[in-house]
């Protein structure tokens, strides 16, 4: 039964929990003993452990991935034109959000 969870996907966690992990382990609890604490798996707690002690933070280093083409001002246009207008063509939410643009 346990081999189940083998193959599930994990969540990332929490910063508190995070912060937990290195908690507990400065109070002197094992990495074993912080896993049966905190319900979570062994290799997680070394992991955070040893990414704290490299990186002295227990923030989660940030994503790679394509940049975003609009940012969010511009995109909550879009999404109010379109709102404004749905039936509207590619071509007119275009020439509506260039229009909003100059102003």
């Amino acid at each position: 039964m346990e081999n189940e969870n083998l193959n599930q996907k994990r969540k990332e966690l929490s910063k508190e929990t995070r912060d937990q992990i290195i908690g507990i382990s400065r109070a002197g609890n094992s990495e074993r003993q912080i896993s049966n604490i905190l319900g979570i798996p062994k290799s997680t707690v070394h992991n955070t452990l040893v990414r704290f002690r490299t990186t002295n933070t227990t923030s989660s280093a940030p994503r790679s991935g394509r940049p975003n083409l609009i940012n969010e001002e511009k995109e909550q246009a879009m999404k109010k034109i379109v709102h404004e207008n749905p039936r509207s063509t590619l071509v007119e939410i275009q020439q509506r959000f260039e229009k909003k643009q100059q102003h």
